[in-house]
């Protein structure tokens, strides 16, 4: 996560003209940087264009993972100790654009029940979809901790009653995953879905996931590039379609 964060600050940077962002001072970290990288990127859109909001809020996701390598907490954390830090609240305090309130509200009962009686085609047609979107709207999953999902993650406890079991931090045969929060958290999972998920499940050539597809890539990459066009054709048109599941 720590280098996420200054992947992003390094981004800022050259987007501000840096040519070497390794090399600049800490010192140069101010709010005319953080100024100049919203200018940058507004400049090119249009308020009244469709992306203008979308271009402020990345913006502002820019700026907030760059400045969260230096909050409280991770100072608190001593992580800079052996460092003399310059002042920082310049680069810290920059306001950060305006934006909508509200990113996602619910689907009407219309529109939900339209997409639920169309995923009913999509078992058939394009059942590696059809899976991703009964783990998102019933489990609550997010797109990264849907396509890491595996059987193992499964339980069943004395009752009868299934659940699915998200680890915050994990490293699996190599493959790294770690939640938004890096906290784990246990899902009742309905046994409707864990039926449907088992039924379907050998038609992928990686059998301990619980999206099926042939390849890691298609899992990873091309059902999530499916979820939003599949919402449009339905008449639902929103940023992140897993996220409004």
């Amino acid at each position: 996560t720590r280098r996420e964060n200054q992947a992003h600050l390094l981004l800022m940077l050259t987007e501000c003209g840096h040519k070497n962002p390794r090399k600049v001072r800490l010192s140069e970290l101010d709010d005319k940087l953080v100024k100049q990288f919203f200018r940058n990127r507004l400049a090119p859109h249009d308020e009244a264009s469709v992306d203008f909001d979308k271009v402020r809020t990345t913006a502002n996701s820019v700026y907030r993972k760059a400045k969260s390598i230096f909050s409280r907490k991770v100072l608190a954390s001593g992580t800079y100790d052996y460092l003399k830090l310059p002042a920082l609240d310049k680069f810290m305090n920059v306001p950060f654009l305006d934006q909508p309130d509200h990113q996602y509200s619910f689907l009407s009962n219309e529109l939900f029940t339209k997409l639920i009686n169309d995923s009913v085609r999509l078992r058939t047609e394009n059942p590696s979809l059809y899976c991703a979107f009964l783990i998102c709207y019933t489990l609550g999953l997010r797109k990264k901790e849907a396509f890491h999902a595996r059987w193992d993650w499964v339980s069943i406890d004395k009752e009868g009653r299934f659940f699915l079991k998200v680890p915050g931090r994990e490293n699996w045969k190599g493959k790294v995953f770690r939640t938004k929060s890096g906290k784990g958290r246990e899902i009742e999972m309905a046994k409707r879905v864990y039926d449907e998920l088992q039924a379907l499940s050998p038609i992928g050539n990686h059998p301990e996931y619980l999206i099926p597809t042939k390849t890691d890539w298609e899992r990873r990459v091309k059902v999530w590039r499916e979820f939003g066009p599949w919402f449009r054709e339905n008449g639902i048109f929103c940023n992140k379609s897993a996220h409004e599941c």
